[in-house]
């Protein structure tokens, strides 16, 4: 992940000093979300929060005061990517020789996906390539929540609510 996006250099024989230094903001973690472990279908709107120490990389996008996440982890996230319709996700300026954690989250208003693993471990180091492999996640189940009601909007008590044979 370059600051600059282009620069032009005309080489016409041998070696050439750049004019000015060439400074490479961090590494980028890249990888994808899938329906299952056996479907390879990618998962859309999938959260990937990265935890880690230090600053907040240069590339990433900040947490939303608003946004919704994964409860239970002693730091706030430095920054968040989400999964495009492919499933695909990318998180970028990774400091060289830190640590992160990556951890996937999904809640809707009723939904939530159950994602594994539930936590990624990434670490940019000067003998990665141009960019971070990370192990695919996928769905391992889900749960939802809502409210049965009459046409009146009153609940039902004692409803049950049947989802392909089970209950």
């Amino acid at each position: 992940f370059y600051k600059k996006t282009d620069t032009k250099v005309v080489v016409e024989a041998g070696s050439l000093m750049l004019p000015m230094p060439l400074q490479v903001e961090g590494f980028v973690a890249k990888g994808e979300v899938w329906s299952s472990s056996k479907d390879k279908t990618g998962v859309e709107g999938v959260t990937m929060f990265l935890y880690g120490k230090g600053k907040v990389p240069s590339g990433c996008s900040p947490v939303p005061p608003s946004a919704s996440v994964p409860l239970g982890q002693k730091t706030e996230p430095l920054c968040m990517a989400s999964t495009d319709k492919n499933g695909r996700f990318s998180v970028s300026g990774l400091r060289c020789g830190k640590a992160y954690s990556l951890i996937p989250f999904f809640q809707g208003k009723q939904t939530s996906f159950n994602v594994v693993p539930a936590v990624a471990k990434v670490e940019a180091l000067p003998i990665s390539a141009h960019y971070i492999s990370v192990k695919p996640f996928h769905i391992s189940g889900f749960s939802i929540g809502g409210k049965v009601t009459d046409h009146g909007g009153n609940g039902v008590e004692g409803a049950v609510v049947k989802f392909e044979g089970g209950e």
